[in-house]
């Protein structure tokens, strides 16, 4: 799918904007709202990131490129519609997670994730390093203190839209860093399916720092 977004030349993007030369009457009404195309532009640089890290080929603009500015006003153009901007999120994750099987591994680093928890990371010379994930639940502690809490899911739903977004974007990376799809798997069981979207993204961030601290 995401082949048409980075080998044709004629991009998907320039041939909608043929189409809105050709018919200038198109409402801006119908255009992504400008807090979307803030957070559309975000995701779409990490997601160019992420492939350009894992040398993932053909990754080429204007749907494949760094520029937060360029994508932002793509996205504010008055025939882009928000269900259009997040098609192509959906076609450059898909592109991303069919590349997972060709990440590079020539350093035959293993990373392990275990079901308790534990990343292990075995080099070829036989060095070992061990990790413990710290296990993360919703359980929200009041005290006299004031308490450091994760703030509760946002009743935004772009916001929320964002922040999903996000913490989806730290699972691939996972997914990625990790030896094979069971110690993935292994992650996801750890995890859980209870956590808030800010423990996620806490879980997350802290589990790819042990992968890639290496």
């Amino acid at each position: 799918m995401c082949e048409r977004l980075t080998m044709n030349p004629q991009n998907n993007r320039w041939i909608i904007y043929g189409m809105f030369v050709v018919s200038l009457s198109i409402s801006s009404a119908f255009g992504a709202g400008s807090l979307f195309c803030k957070q559309y532009a975000q995701r779409a640089v990490g997601q160019f990131y992420i492939a350009k890290f894992h040398k993932m080929p053909n990754i080429n603009p204007p749907a494949w490129q760094g520029n937060y500015e360029a994508h932002k006003k793509w996205c504010e153009l008055p025939f882009i519609s928000e269900e259009m901007a997040k098609n192509e999120i959906e076609e450059r994750e898909q592109y991303i997670n069919q590349n997972n099987s060709k990440k590079n591994t020539s350093c035959n680093i293993k990373k392990i994730i275990f079901p308790d928890g534990k990343v292990k990371i075995k080099f070829p010379n036989g060095k070992v390093i061990d990790h413990t994930i710290k296990k993360r639940t919703n359980i929200i502690l009041y005290s006299s203190v004031p308490v450091a809490n994760m703030p509760q899911k946002p009743s935004n739903p772009k916001a929320d839209f964002w922040l999903n977004s996000h913490a989806k974007i730290l699972l691939n990376i996972i997914r990625m860093q990790v030896d094979n799809e069971e110690a993935f798997h292994n992650y996801m069981k750890f995890e859980g399916d209870e956590l808030s979207v800010f423990k996620k993204i806490d879980s997350r961030s802290e589990t790819i720092n042990y992968l890639v601290s290496p």
